[in-house]
Protein backbone atom coordinates (compact mmCIF):
# COMPACT_ATOMS: atom_id res chain seq x y z
CA UNK A 1 0.00 0.00 0.00
CA UNK A 2 2.90 2.10 1.09
CA UNK A 3 4.80 1.42 -2.32
CA UNK A 4 1.88 2.25 -4.37
CA UNK A 5 0.75 5.73 -3.36
CA UNK A 6 4.58 6.87 -3.26
CA UNK A 7 4.32 5.86 -7.11
CA UNK A 8 1.12 7.75 -7.19
CA UNK A 9 2.67 10.87 -5.91
CA UNK A 10 5.86 10.68 -7.77
CA UNK A 11 4.09 9.64 -11.53
CA UNK A 12 2.20 12.91 -10.27
CA UNK A 13 5.38 15.21 -9.43
CA UNK A 14 7.03 13.88 -12.81
CA UNK A 15 4.35 14.64 -14.19
CA UNK A 16 3.70 17.81 -13.48
CA UNK A 17 7.32 19.45 -13.44
CA UNK A 18 10.83 18.82 -12.87
CA UNK A 19 13.20 21.28 -11.13
CA UNK A 20 16.76 21.91 -12.34
CA UNK A 21 19.55 24.89 -11.09
CA UNK A 22 20.86 26.20 -14.25
CA UNK A 23 23.00 29.03 -13.08
CA UNK A 24 20.65 30.12 -10.05
CA UNK A 25 17.49 30.08 -12.08
CA UNK A 26 14.57 27.88 -11.76
CA UNK A 27 13.34 26.26 -14.63
CA UNK A 28 9.85 24.73 -14.69
CA UNK A 29 9.19 22.26 -17.29
CA UNK A 30 5.81 20.88 -18.25
CA UNK A 31 5.02 16.53 -17.73
CA UNK A 32 3.97 14.81 -20.63
CA UNK A 33 0.37 14.42 -18.43
CA UNK A 34 0.35 18.56 -19.04
CA UNK A 35 1.12 18.38 -22.63
CA UNK A 36 -1.47 16.07 -23.51
CA UNK A 37 -4.17 18.25 -22.21
CA UNK A 38 -2.94 21.24 -24.21
CA UNK A 39 -2.92 19.59 -27.60
CA UNK A 40 -5.27 20.98 -30.25
CA UNK A 41 -5.37 24.37 -28.54
CA UNK A 42 -3.49 25.93 -31.62
CA UNK A 43 -6.15 24.81 -33.79
CA UNK A 44 -8.79 27.35 -32.86
CA UNK A 45 -12.00 27.52 -32.66
CA UNK A 46 -14.00 25.01 -35.00
CA UNK A 47 -16.38 27.71 -37.58
CA UNK A 48 -19.92 27.66 -37.33
CA UNK A 49 -21.92 26.34 -40.44
CA UNK A 50 -24.66 29.33 -41.30
CA UNK A 51 -27.16 30.45 -44.06
CA UNK A 52 -25.98 33.69 -45.85
CA UNK A 53 -27.46 36.27 -48.67
CA UNK A 54 -26.20 39.47 -50.33
CA UNK A 55 -27.69 42.85 -49.56
CA UNK A 56 -29.29 43.80 -52.87
CA UNK A 57 -31.48 46.48 -54.51
CA UNK A 58 -34.81 46.41 -55.84
CA UNK A 59 -37.47 49.16 -57.27
CA UNK A 60 -40.28 49.32 -55.36
CA UNK A 61 -42.73 51.67 -54.78
CA UNK A 62 -44.64 53.04 -51.44
CA UNK A 63 -48.16 53.29 -51.37
CA UNK A 64 -51.43 54.65 -49.28
CA UNK A 65 -54.22 52.91 -48.74
CA UNK A 66 -57.41 54.21 -49.92
CA UNK A 67 -61.03 52.42 -49.14
CA UNK A 68 -62.71 52.57 -52.49
CA UNK A 69 -66.17 50.69 -53.09
CA UNK A 70 -67.93 48.57 -55.96
CA UNK A 71 -70.03 50.32 -58.42
CA UNK A 72 -72.17 49.09 -61.29
CA UNK A 73 -71.51 50.64 -64.58
CA UNK A 74 -75.44 50.19 -65.75
CA UNK A 75 -78.14 50.66 -63.10
CA UNK A 76 -81.63 51.90 -63.04
CA UNK A 77 -85.39 51.65 -63.40
CA UNK A 78 -86.50 50.22 -65.95
CA UNK A 79 -89.84 52.57 -67.90
CA UNK A 80 -92.51 51.50 -69.89
CA UNK A 81 -92.59 52.55 -73.31
CA UNK A 82 -96.46 52.53 -73.78
CA UNK A 83 -99.61 53.17 -71.51
CA UNK A 84 -101.71 50.19 -69.92
CA UNK A 85 -102.86 47.97 -67.41
CA UNK A 86 -99.97 45.84 -65.97
CA UNK A 87 -101.52 42.66 -67.19
CA UNK A 88 -98.25 40.05 -66.07
CA UNK A 89 -95.07 40.36 -63.95
CA UNK A 90 -92.40 38.08 -65.48
CA UNK A 91 -89.79 38.48 -62.52
CA UNK A 92 -89.50 39.03 -58.89
CA UNK A 93 -86.48 40.93 -56.51
CA UNK A 94 -83.70 38.75 -56.78
CA UNK A 95 -83.83 37.39 -60.22
CA UNK A 96 -81.45 37.01 -62.49
CA UNK A 97 -82.49 38.12 -66.30
CA UNK A 98 -80.67 37.98 -69.57
CA UNK A 99 -80.95 40.94 -72.13
CA UNK A 100 -83.84 40.34 -74.16
CA UNK A 101 -85.27 39.10 -71.17
CA UNK A 102 -89.40 39.86 -70.49
CA UNK A 103 -90.36 41.52 -67.60
CA UNK A 104 -93.87 42.16 -67.76
CA UNK A 105 -96.43 42.80 -70.02
CA UNK A 106 -99.49 45.63 -70.76
CA UNK A 107 -102.94 44.90 -72.05
CA UNK A 108 -101.86 44.18 -75.60
CA UNK A 109 -106.11 44.08 -76.73
CA UNK A 110 -106.21 47.35 -77.96
CA UNK A 111 -102.92 47.76 -79.53
CA UNK A 112 -103.78 44.39 -81.53
CA UNK A 113 -106.59 45.99 -82.70
CA UNK A 114 -104.86 49.14 -84.09
CA UNK A 115 -102.09 46.64 -85.82
CA UNK A 116 -104.78 44.88 -87.52
CA UNK A 117 -106.70 48.26 -88.46
CA UNK A 118 -103.27 49.89 -89.80
CA UNK A 119 -102.65 46.38 -91.88
CA UNK A 120 -106.19 46.93 -93.50
CA UNK A 121 -105.55 50.23 -94.28
CA UNK A 122 -102.01 49.60 -96.12
CA UNK A 123 -104.03 47.51 -97.75
CA UNK A 124 -106.32 49.85 -99.09
CA UNK A 125 -103.81 51.97 -100.18
CA UNK A 126 -101.88 50.05 -101.77
CA UNK A 127 -104.90 48.51 -104.35
CA UNK A 128 -105.59 52.62 -105.38
CA UNK A 129 -102.24 52.68 -105.66
CA UNK A 130 -102.51 50.10 -108.16
CA UNK A 131 -105.51 51.26 -109.95
CA UNK A 132 -104.06 54.88 -110.16
CA UNK A 133 -100.82 53.33 -111.59
CA UNK A 134 -103.22 51.27 -114.07
CA UNK A 135 -105.25 53.91 -115.29
CA UNK A 136 -102.05 56.37 -115.76
CA UNK A 137 -100.69 53.32 -118.14
CA UNK A 138 -103.78 53.29 -119.91
CA UNK A 139 -103.87 57.01 -120.19
CA UNK A 140 -99.99 57.42 -121.44
CA UNK A 141 -101.18 54.66 -124.31
CA UNK A 142 -103.71 56.76 -125.52
CA UNK A 143 -101.54 59.51 -125.57
CA UNK A 144 -98.68 57.74 -127.42
CA UNK A 145 -101.06 56.16 -129.70
CA UNK A 146 -102.75 59.72 -130.43
CA UNK A 147 -99.14 60.72 -131.39
CA UNK A 148 -98.13 58.92 -133.75
CA UNK A 149 -101.12 59.86 -136.07
CA UNK A 150 -99.93 63.39 -135.63
CA UNK A 151 -99.13 63.63 -140.10
CA UNK A 152 -102.11 61.93 -140.50
CA UNK A 153 -105.49 63.41 -141.27
CA UNK A 154 -107.61 61.56 -138.61
CA UNK A 155 -105.09 63.55 -135.84
CA UNK A 156 -107.20 66.11 -133.63
CA UNK A 157 -104.99 68.40 -131.32
CA UNK A 158 -107.78 68.80 -128.89
CA UNK A 159 -108.20 65.30 -128.43
CA UNK A 160 -104.45 64.91 -128.04
CA UNK A 161 -104.66 67.45 -125.62
CA UNK A 162 -107.42 66.14 -123.45
CA UNK A 163 -105.43 63.09 -123.41
CA UNK A 164 -102.05 64.60 -122.17
CA UNK A 165 -103.98 66.92 -119.46
CA UNK A 166 -106.29 63.39 -118.20
CA UNK A 167 -102.67 61.66 -118.26
CA UNK A 168 -100.98 64.28 -115.84
CA UNK A 169 -103.74 64.43 -113.49
CA UNK A 170 -103.82 60.53 -113.16
CA UNK A 171 -99.84 60.73 -112.54
CA UNK A 172 -101.12 63.38 -109.53
CA UNK A 173 -102.98 60.58 -108.61
CA UNK A 174 -100.62 58.09 -108.15
CA UNK A 175 -98.25 60.56 -106.16
CA UNK A 176 -101.04 61.34 -103.78
CA UNK A 177 -101.72 57.39 -103.84
CA UNK A 178 -97.65 56.50 -103.21
CA UNK A 179 -98.21 59.24 -100.18
CA UNK A 180 -101.25 57.70 -98.76
CA UNK A 181 -99.60 53.93 -98.51
CA UNK A 182 -96.72 55.55 -97.52
CA UNK A 183 -98.24 57.11 -94.13
CA UNK A 184 -100.47 54.12 -93.81
CA UNK A 185 -97.53 51.87 -93.49
CA UNK A 186 -96.44 54.33 -91.08
CA UNK A 187 -99.05 54.09 -88.83
CA UNK A 188 -99.12 50.28 -89.59
CA UNK A 189 -95.36 50.60 -87.85
CA UNK A 190 -96.31 52.97 -85.11
CA UNK A 191 -99.24 50.29 -84.27
CA UNK A 192 -96.42 47.17 -84.20
CA UNK A 193 -94.21 49.29 -82.31
CA UNK A 194 -96.78 49.79 -79.40
CA UNK A 195 -97.55 46.51 -79.73
CA UNK A 196 -93.91 45.41 -78.96
CA UNK A 197 -93.56 48.52 -76.55
CA UNK A 198 -96.37 46.38 -74.33
CA UNK A 199 -93.67 43.91 -73.37
CA UNK A 200 -91.29 45.35 -71.52
CA UNK A 201 -87.83 43.71 -71.45
CA UNK A 202 -84.77 43.92 -69.95
CA UNK A 203 -82.24 45.98 -72.03
CA UNK A 204 -78.90 44.71 -70.22
CA UNK A 205 -78.78 41.36 -67.94
CA UNK A 206 -78.60 41.91 -64.37
CA UNK A 207 -80.54 41.33 -61.16
CA UNK A 208 -83.71 42.73 -60.53
CA UNK A 209 -83.54 44.78 -56.91
CA UNK A 210 -87.19 46.31 -56.79
CA UNK A 211 -90.53 45.73 -58.41
CA UNK A 212 -92.18 49.26 -58.96
CA UNK A 213 -95.53 48.47 -60.06
CA UNK A 214 -98.24 44.91 -59.72
CA UNK A 215 -100.39 43.02 -61.83
CA UNK A 216 -103.72 45.58 -62.70
CA UNK A 217 -101.88 48.22 -62.59
CA UNK A 218 -102.12 51.44 -64.73
CA UNK A 219 -98.93 53.07 -66.00
CA UNK A 220 -98.38 55.50 -68.43
CA UNK A 221 -95.39 55.69 -70.65
CA UNK A 222 -92.20 56.36 -69.08
CA UNK A 223 -93.04 54.91 -65.52
CA UNK A 224 -91.27 53.24 -63.79
CA UNK A 225 -91.51 48.81 -63.67
CA UNK A 226 -88.55 47.79 -61.96
CA UNK A 227 -84.65 48.16 -60.98
CA UNK A 228 -82.90 46.36 -62.51
CA UNK A 229 -78.75 46.48 -61.08
CA UNK A 230 -75.62 44.62 -63.67
CA UNK A 231 -73.65 42.50 -61.08
CA UNK A 232 -71.90 41.10 -63.63
CA UNK A 233 -70.15 44.54 -64.80
CA UNK A 234 -69.05 46.38 -61.72
CA UNK A 235 -66.18 48.58 -61.33
CA UNK A 236 -64.17 50.16 -58.27
CA UNK A 237 -65.18 53.77 -57.24
CA UNK A 238 -62.49 55.37 -55.10
CA UNK A 239 -61.88 59.11 -53.68
CA UNK A 240 -58.66 59.71 -54.01
CA UNK A 241 -56.61 62.06 -51.97
CA UNK A 242 -55.33 65.20 -54.10
CA UNK A 243 -51.70 64.61 -53.17
CA UNK A 244 -52.09 61.57 -55.26
CA UNK A 245 -53.32 62.30 -57.92
CA UNK A 246 -50.12 63.14 -59.60
CA UNK A 247 -48.79 59.41 -59.06
CA UNK A 248 -52.00 57.99 -61.56
CA UNK A 249 -52.19 57.60 -64.82
CA UNK A 250 -54.83 56.21 -66.96
CA UNK A 251 -54.28 52.68 -67.55
CA UNK A 252 -52.10 52.27 -64.86
CA UNK A 253 -52.86 49.17 -62.76
CA UNK A 254 -53.91 49.14 -59.00
CA UNK A 255 -53.67 46.24 -56.43
CA UNK A 256 -57.11 46.09 -54.84
CA UNK A 257 -57.70 44.06 -51.67
CA UNK A 258 -61.40 42.82 -51.14
CA UNK A 259 -62.86 42.22 -48.07
CA UNK A 260 -61.73 38.45 -47.66
CA UNK A 261 -57.90 39.75 -48.21
CA UNK A 262 -58.49 38.13 -51.91
CA UNK A 263 -56.29 40.31 -53.74
CA UNK A 264 -57.15 41.51 -57.43
CA UNK A 265 -55.50 44.19 -60.02
CA UNK A 266 -57.47 46.87 -61.83
CA UNK A 267 -56.64 49.35 -64.25
CA UNK A 268 -57.67 53.23 -63.75
CA UNK A 269 -60.24 53.90 -65.83
CA UNK A 270 -60.87 57.59 -65.45
CA UNK A 271 -60.22 60.29 -63.09
CA UNK A 272 -62.37 63.03 -63.16
CA UNK A 273 -61.60 66.42 -62.60
CA UNK A 274 -63.85 67.95 -60.12
CA UNK A 275 -62.26 67.81 -56.37
CA UNK A 276 -64.33 68.03 -52.91
CA UNK A 277 -63.84 71.13 -51.38
CA UNK A 278 -64.01 69.65 -48.10
CA UNK A 279 -61.95 66.21 -48.21
CA UNK A 280 -59.67 67.52 -51.11
CA UNK A 281 -60.33 64.11 -53.15
CA UNK A 282 -61.10 63.31 -56.41
CA UNK A 283 -62.97 60.60 -57.84
CA UNK A 284 -61.85 57.70 -60.21
CA UNK A 285 -63.04 54.83 -61.52
CA UNK A 286 -61.13 51.71 -62.00
CA UNK A 287 -62.21 48.73 -64.10
CA UNK A 288 -62.02 45.08 -61.98
CA UNK A 289 -60.75 42.08 -64.48
CA UNK A 290 -63.53 40.53 -66.40
CA UNK A 291 -63.31 37.13 -64.15
CA UNK A 292 -63.56 39.11 -60.78
CA UNK A 293 -67.45 39.19 -61.18
CA UNK A 294 -69.26 36.10 -61.00
CA UNK A 295 -66.51 33.92 -59.56
CA UNK A 296 -66.13 35.84 -57.12
CA UNK A 297 -70.29 37.32 -55.90
CA UNK A 298 -68.93 40.68 -55.79
CA UNK A 299 -71.84 43.35 -54.97
CA UNK A 300 -72.45 46.56 -55.93
CA UNK A 301 -71.96 48.91 -52.57
CA UNK A 302 -68.99 46.27 -51.14
CA UNK A 303 -65.74 47.82 -49.87
CA UNK A 304 -62.50 47.41 -51.33
CA UNK A 305 -59.40 49.03 -50.28
CA UNK A 306 -56.94 50.63 -52.91
CA UNK A 307 -52.66 50.78 -53.00
CA UNK A 308 -52.44 53.85 -54.38
CA UNK A 309 -48.57 54.44 -55.13
CA UNK A 310 -47.26 57.80 -53.40
CA UNK A 311 -45.24 58.37 -56.66
CA UNK A 312 -43.09 56.88 -59.29
CA UNK A 313 -41.17 53.37 -58.54
CA UNK A 314 -37.21 53.90 -56.68
CA UNK A 315 -34.51 51.62 -56.19
CA UNK A 316 -33.82 50.95 -52.24
CA UNK A 317 -31.48 48.75 -50.73
CA UNK A 318 -32.56 45.24 -48.94
CA UNK A 319 -31.70 43.21 -46.63
CA UNK A 320 -33.86 40.21 -46.26
CA UNK A 321 -36.33 39.64 -43.06
CA UNK A 322 -34.72 36.57 -42.19
CA UNK A 323 -31.39 38.09 -41.70
CA UNK A 324 -32.96 40.43 -39.28
CA UNK A 325 -32.82 40.04 -35.06
CA UNK A 326 -35.30 42.10 -33.33
CA UNK A 327 -33.43 43.27 -30.23
CA UNK A 328 -34.51 45.44 -27.15
CA UNK A 329 -32.38 48.12 -28.37
CA UNK A 330 -33.08 48.10 -31.69
CA UNK A 331 -32.94 46.06 -35.37
CA UNK A 332 -29.49 44.03 -35.65
CA UNK A 333 -28.15 41.93 -38.63
CA UNK A 334 -24.83 39.40 -38.26
CA UNK A 335 -22.25 40.58 -41.43
CA UNK A 336 -19.89 37.73 -42.52
CA UNK A 337 -16.30 39.86 -42.81
CA UNK A 338 -13.27 37.23 -43.54
CA UNK A 339 -14.73 34.35 -42.24
CA UNK A 340 -16.30 36.26 -39.08
CA UNK A 341 -19.88 36.88 -37.98
CA UNK A 342 -20.11 40.96 -36.69
CA UNK A 343 -22.80 42.57 -35.16
CA UNK A 344 -23.73 45.57 -37.13
CA UNK A 345 -26.98 47.97 -35.73
CA UNK A 346 -29.60 48.70 -38.72
CA UNK A 347 -32.17 51.20 -39.11
CA UNK A 348 -34.67 49.45 -41.67
CA UNK A 349 -37.06 51.05 -43.58
CA UNK A 350 -41.00 49.01 -45.16
CA UNK A 351 -40.56 45.90 -46.38
CA UNK A 352 -40.32 45.35 -49.79
CA UNK A 353 -41.69 41.31 -50.61
CA UNK A 354 -39.45 39.35 -48.33
CA UNK A 355 -37.30 41.87 -47.66
CA UNK A 356 -36.74 45.18 -45.42
CA UNK A 357 -35.37 48.88 -47.07
CA UNK A 358 -32.31 49.90 -45.65
CA UNK A 359 -31.86 53.00 -44.48
CA UNK A 360 -28.45 52.93 -42.99
CA UNK A 361 -26.22 50.45 -41.52
CA UNK A 362 -25.49 47.94 -44.49
CA UNK A 363 -23.69 48.60 -48.03
CA UNK A 364 -24.53 46.83 -50.90
CA UNK A 365 -23.11 43.73 -51.91
CA UNK A 366 -22.00 43.27 -47.90
CA UNK A 367 -22.59 39.19 -46.92
CA UNK A 368 -25.09 38.94 -43.73
CA UNK A 369 -26.22 36.03 -42.07
CA UNK A 370 -29.83 34.31 -42.53
CA UNK A 371 -29.87 31.06 -41.21
CA UNK A 372 -27.99 30.63 -37.43
CA UNK A 373 -27.59 33.86 -36.35
CA UNK A 374 -29.44 34.03 -33.62
CA UNK A 375 -26.53 31.28 -31.75
CA UNK A 376 -23.39 33.34 -32.81
CA UNK A 377 -21.27 35.40 -30.92
CA UNK A 378 -19.87 38.60 -32.12
CA UNK A 379 -16.18 37.61 -33.79
CA UNK A 380 -17.78 33.66 -34.04
CA UNK A 381 -16.12 32.12 -37.46
CA UNK A 382 -19.00 31.15 -39.75
CA UNK A 383 -18.75 28.54 -42.71
CA UNK A 384 -21.62 29.95 -45.34
CA UNK A 385 -23.70 27.02 -46.43
CA UNK A 386 -25.75 28.29 -48.64
CA UNK A 387 -23.63 30.43 -51.61
CA UNK A 388 -25.15 34.24 -51.29
CA UNK A 389 -28.02 35.07 -53.69
CA UNK A 390 -27.82 37.13 -56.72
CA UNK A 391 -31.40 38.12 -55.70
CA UNK A 392 -30.06 39.57 -51.81
CA UNK A 393 -32.54 36.36 -50.44
CA UNK A 394 -30.96 33.02 -48.45
CA UNK A 395 -33.23 30.21 -47.02
CA UNK A 396 -35.14 30.43 -43.92
CA UNK A 397 -32.79 31.82 -40.59
CA UNK A 398 -34.11 30.04 -37.33
CA UNK A 399 -34.00 33.94 -35.96
CA UNK A 400 -37.09 35.62 -36.19
CA UNK A 401 -37.15 38.62 -38.66
CA UNK A 402 -38.47 41.49 -37.35
CA UNK A 403 -41.79 43.47 -38.06
CA UNK A 404 -40.41 46.66 -39.50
Amino acid sequence: MRNTAGRRIAGRRWSWLAVACLGGALLVVPGPGAVAQQGGEGDGPRATPVGVATVSERATTQTVPVVGRLVPRRAGMVAAKGSGAVEHMAVDVGDVVEAGDLLARLDTESVRLEVELARAEVQQREAALEEARSRLALAQQELERLASLRRSAAFSQARYDDKSEEATGLNHSVSVAQAALTIARARLSLAEVALRDAEIRAPYPGTITERHTEVGAYVTKGAPVVALLNHLDLEVEADIPFDLVDGLSIGEAVDVFLDDETQTVAALRALVPAEDTRTRTRPARLTLPAASGPERHLAAGQSVTLMIPEGPARTVVTVPKDAVINKPTGNMVFVVVDGVAQPRPVDLGPAVGDAFAVRDGLSLGETVVTRGNERLRPGQPVRATVPPSARGTGEAGDGSAADG
